[in-house]
């Protein structure tokens, strides 16, 4: 009785999903439609130029797949770019030039120290895509560019015979695997291994090699593929995995891209946020909505 007492206090929360989020229709008329962010962010960036009152109410839910699960290199896209774009609208003033540059920058690290290149990649078509301004990205046909987006591989499937390369030792160990301080100040230095020798690496020719890593999916650390040549990513739940290898120059190209777009967020990133804010009105009207969803030609 007490637990359920205590659940009646009204918590503050700043937002709310679409799947629970009801609001009056006249707040339409005076804020506007969402942005187009497509998907991700785009509930948060309503609630927060709505700016109502949120009130919870118990005992309505959703069940819904766990976020991990749909974990890719495509909602790695929508989350940078768009996370980009709404701290241009609402939190420009608030935070240094150096917190939006690590917005992107340190999943990009990370995404190359995985030796997960293709996902630091379009990390980086995030940030590019954020650089260019809303006019451009907004003329863009967005269910074309995401199904141009969605043919990636760095995304859990099923193995076609059926049967993933999956060791649950490995897998164990990757959970388990620490480090002292020594041996990560190491492992930094050498850019989580992409400037060691080769002969440094383990061999990966058979599963049981220690060259050839499992590691879960979601939640893995640079540390689990240190000197390995073979990962799997394996998703435990659904069984799903895909496999990536280590790759010196895939890395070094990105990570000199990095730095490049790093420069240019600096020189533009000023202009661009006024640009972002100046043209909220405009992208969440109702004329510009029916335009971008060819809502027009359909009659």
């Amino acid at each position: 009785m007490e637990n359920i007492l205590f659940n009646e206090i009204e918590e503050y929360c700043e937002y709310n999903a679409w799947w629970l989020y009801c609001f009056p229709v006249d707040s339409i008329k005076k804020i506007g439609l969402p942005y187009p962010f497509f998907i991700r962010l785009d509930d948060v960036e309503f609630s927060k130029r709505i700016n109502n009152k949120i009130i919870a109410l118990n005992g309505i839910c959703v069940w819904h797949e766990q976020f991990e699960n749909k974990q890719s290199p495509v909602t790695e896209y929508y989350n940078i770019r768009n996370g980009l774009i709404f701290n241009s609208l609402y939190y420009e003033k608030n935070a240094s030039i150096f917190s939006h540059l690590s917005w992107f920058l340190l999943p990009t690290i990370r995404h190359l120290f995985c030796y997960r290149y293709e996902t630091a990649e379009y990390v980086l078509q995030a940030a590019s895509d954020f650089l260019c301004g809303p006019e451009n990205l907004f003329s863009q046909n967005p269910q074309q560019n995401h199904s141009k987006l969605s043919l990636c591989a760095e995304k859990t499937r099923r193995n076609k015979n059926g049967v993933s390369p999956f060791i649950m030792k490995k897998y164990m160990e990757s959970i388990n695997e620490n480090e002292n301080l020594l041996h990560r100040i190491w492992r930094v230095f050498t850019l989580n291994g992409h400037i060691l020798p080769r002969s440094f690496f383990w061999d990966d020719r058979n599963l049981t090699d220690k060259g050839y890593k499992v590691v879960s999916s979601y939640g893995s650390k640079p540390l689990n593929v240190f000197r390995a040549k073979t990962i799997i990513y394996y998703n435990i739940e659904t069984q799903e995995s895909f496999a990536v290898q280590f790759s010196r120059t895939r890395f070094f190209r990105i990570l000199f891209h990095s730095i490049y777009l790093g420069i240019l967020m600096l020189l533009k990133y000023g202009r661009l946020a006024k640009l972002y804010k100046t043209t909220l009105g405009k992208f969440t009207s109702q004329s510009f909505w029916e335009e971008y969803l060819e809502l027009k030609k359909q009659f």
